[in-house]
């Protein structure tokens, strides 16, 4: 009989750890797992996933603490009897702890956001919570270093990415095509929802007009979007726009929103910049990678250990926009030359997370 895990999930807006579920539905044929999701609220990606053929449960979100979130999650416990319930931010680790109280469940909480970015609430919460957890996971040693061990069952399981959705079949020419951008020019991009507090396209904003004034011949493409979720999203979405209107760089850099076809997103590039205040992992960076392009990355701890490695992960130093600027233009010179053309690190293969999620699911029900 297979395993049955319910991840809880506070949205099902575009992001990281939303991405990896979907991931992760699309290719439920390797698990050894029957999966479903309770979600807390709606968003845009729920659609996607239920068309995977996985089950979806949801109840609407209100500010605050939600008891009926505990009553009707304790209602799909009973009725969908999963043997594993694995959450992913702090909020679910309450819901699941309360939700499951007198019943036999098994816990996993995967932890996904920076120790930097959590509030008082969620320290209180994995403090108190995280030690009835049957196991921890986390998404690099980097972070696991910022945890201090809470359960004595810790592991350390990369995300993993579908190459099927972030690989294109079209030429860069097709694919820009498709997304209405220039044909003839050096296109660089970046992608990921504007949150201030992890994110830091604000730094690209200001940092790239001196490279695209020397450079007429080069665009940049912020793809992503506010998220209505975080009260602060839209004003810094705001802000990076502004401050591309006042260097009068409105016609060379796009921000045309989530992108449905990820894939010809980084099809289109020549080269993938990103910049992360607290980061964990950031499945967008290990997109571009996968799609073998160079990447120019700020060189926080996390990036360092997955991408020391990689030939074409170029690294500048962290919030320096002088250091930013010299990197890009090296390699605008050397016109995006890569050092290797086949990259992609099999420690991002969906199917190797899979495998490893797998053995621990077993491991826990097997105590």
């Amino acid at each position: 009989m297979k395993i049955k895990v319910l991840h809880i999930i506070k949205d099902l807006e575009p992001g990281g750890i939303q991405t990896l579920l979907l991931d992760i539905c699309n290719n439920r044929h390797l698990l050894n797992v029957e999966i479903a999701i309770f979600v807390i609220g709606e968003g845009s990606m729920q659609s996607k996933i239920e068309a995977t053929g996985v089950k979806v449960f949801s109840i609407k979100r209100t500010s605050g603490i939600q008891f009926s979130v505990i009553r009707k999650l304790k209602q799909v416990l009973i009725i969908y009897q999963p043997d594993i319930l694995h959450t992913h931010h702090s909020a679910e680790v309450f819901y699941a702890f309360f939700s499951s109280i007198g019943l036999k469940v098994k816990k996993i909480h995967t932890h996904h956001t920076h120790p930097k970015i959590n509030t008082i609430a969620d320290k209180i919460v994995f403090k108190l919570l995280l030690p009835f957890f049957d196991s921890i996971v986390f998404p690099s040693k980097t972070v696991r270093k910022l945890y201090k061990s809470i359960s004595g069952s810790d592991k350390v399981i990369f995300n993993g990415l579908d190459l099927k959705r972030v690989k294109s079949s079209l030429n860069k020419d097709d694919a820009r095509l498709r997304l209405n951008l220039p044909q003839s020019t050096i296109i660089l991009g970046m992608a990921g929802s504007f949150l201030y507090n992890i994110r830091d396209q604000k730094f690209l904003c200001e940092a790239l007009p001196v490279v695209l004034k020397k450079y007429p011949n080069i665009n940049m493409v912020f793809a992503g979007s506010a998220n209505s979720l975080y009260s602060n999203s839209k004003s810094y979405f705001l802000q990076c726009k502004e401050i591309i209107k006042k260097e009068g760089l409105s016609e060379r850099v796009f921000f045309p929103g989530n992108i449905e076809d990820i894939s010809l997103f980084y099809t289109s590039l020549d080269a993938y910049l990103h910049a992360s205040k607290f980061d964990t992992f950031s499945l967008s960076v290990a997109e571009a990678v996968s799609n073998n392009k160079y990447t120019l990355i700020n060189d926080i701890d996390v990036f360092k250990e997955l991408y020391t490695e990689n030939d074409n992960v170029i690294f500048y130093k962290d919030g320096s926009k002088q250091d930013f600027q010299y990197q890009l233009e090296t390699l605008i010179k050397a016109n995006f030359k890569l050092t290797n053309e086949s990259v992609f690190s099999p420690l991002f293969d969906i199917r190797r997370y899979i495998k490893s999620i797998n053995s621990l699911y077993k491991e826990i029900l097997d105590k």
